[in-house]
């Protein structure tokens, strides 16, 4: 299952993103929805809510006006109620998660693997680096304050306050792995929705969905998108070696495998700046692998031109990978990304006994991660 996370401000327009991807058929797992249900009437953080402002809680029920009053512009306050808040949001979005993954076990089709999980606050919480993939939704301050007077009744004055309050967009979309620029109509908002449905998580979900690279470009990844598949890495437990430069000194096979498997793509050394392959030292399991977007070779170890084979994807071509509800043809070896065009079937793998080699599952560029063995 390939889940992803959808951040913005407020009034940046991320719910209307959000039900344009369900729309297309994205599971939509909202936090804003989970933490209600956890502040509802009869749950244990009401009490608890109650107990820290008893004014905040009347016959049983959160004053959210009074409530939002208190945590504004106080730090500690809003520390003490994400401390109740945030434990049982996470423990009861992991239970629904869990059990869409065991749900997407029977998928028919990629477009039955996508889960995104909406949230407000990304940077710092339990969900940054969680998950394969991050979507932030972002639109000129100007833009975002007339949205909260006209819909929401503020003031300028106070949802310019609101705004101010949170992480700066700067901060946050530095975690994205992709920034949806939402200063347009709403109709702007959904169409650049279903590109990035059509274009980016349906071929990723179904190379997580085969459990190997079939869909994919062969660029390089940027250095942003390195740091951020090792940081997803190092979430999931995994020990990255950020200083190695694989096919120096004694990494010569595993530099090997992984340029073999990139098909020549991303072949600068870990240590270069957009390198496309990191070294994982440590233990590390497919399933912790899995969850921050890497897939197993498959076949055997081959010379780089023989690992990839690209070609042009005829019109012809694209109409039968998508079929007429345009649906990837998982398992196809055809998927038209972006203005590229380029397919690629990955055929590479580690020799038995060897370093394990697994490669990103993110169509947009090609990366390996090379399992080298014991943290020295």
């Amino acid at each position: 299952m390939l889940i992803v996370t959808l951040a913005g401000g407020i009034g940046s327009g991320k719910s209307t993103v959000a039900a344009a991807l369900a729309e297309c058929g994205a599971r939509l797992l909202s936090l804003d929805d989970v933490a209600r249900d956890v502040l509802s009437p009869g749950e244990e953080a009401v009490r608890e809510v109650g107990d820290l402002w008893p004014e905040a809680v009347r016959e049983g029920k959160i004053d959210r006006a009074a409530l939002a009053r208190i945590v504004f512009d106080d730090a500690a306050a809003l520390a003490r109620l994400n401390a109740v808040v945030h434990p049982r949001a996470w423990e009861r979005a992991q239970a629904q998660l869990a059990s869409w993954r065991e749900e997407s076990l029977q998928a028919q089709s990629a477009r039955e693997f996508v889960v995104v999980v909406e949230l407000a606050l990304l940077a710092g919480s339990p969900y940054q680096d969680a998950y394969p993939g991050t979507i932030v939704v972002d639109a000129p301050e100007d833009v975002r304050v007339l949205r909260l007077v006209d819909s929401r009744g503020m003031d300028e004055a106070d949802a310019r306050a609101r705004i101010a309050s949170q992480t700066p967009a700067s901060r946050v979309r530095e975690l994205a792995d992709v920034v949806v620029d939402n200063g347009g109509s709403l109709e702007d908002a959904a169409r650049a929705a279903r590109e990035l449905w059509e274009g980016w998580l349906v071929p990723y979900a179904a190379n997580m969905r085969e459990g190997r690279r079939v869909f994919g470009g062969d660029a390089p990844p940027s250095p942003g998108q390195r740091a951020r598949a090792a940081a997803r890495l190092t979430r999931q437990g995994a020990f990255v070696n950020r200083e190695s430069a694989l096919g120096k000194g004694g990494a010569a096979p595993s530099r090997k495998g992984a340029e073999a498997a990139l098909g020549g793509g991303g072949g600068e050394t870990a240590g270069d700046k957009g390198g496309g392959v990191l070294e994982i030292v440590g233990p590390a399991d497919e399933s912790s692998l899995a969850n921050a977007g890497f897939v197993p070779c498959a076949g055997e170890l081959r010379a780089a031109s023989q690992t990839y084979k690209s070609r042009r994807v005829s019109p012809d071509a694209r109409r039968d990978a998508s079929g007429d509800s345009g649906d990837v043809a998982s398992g196809s070896g055809r998927c038209a990304l972006g203005d590229s065009g380029r397919v690629f079937s990955e055929t590479a793998a580690c020799a038995p006994g060897g370093p394990r080699l697994y490669v990103s599952a993110d169509p947009r560029f090609a990366m390996a991660a090379v399992v080298t063995g014991g943290h020295d």
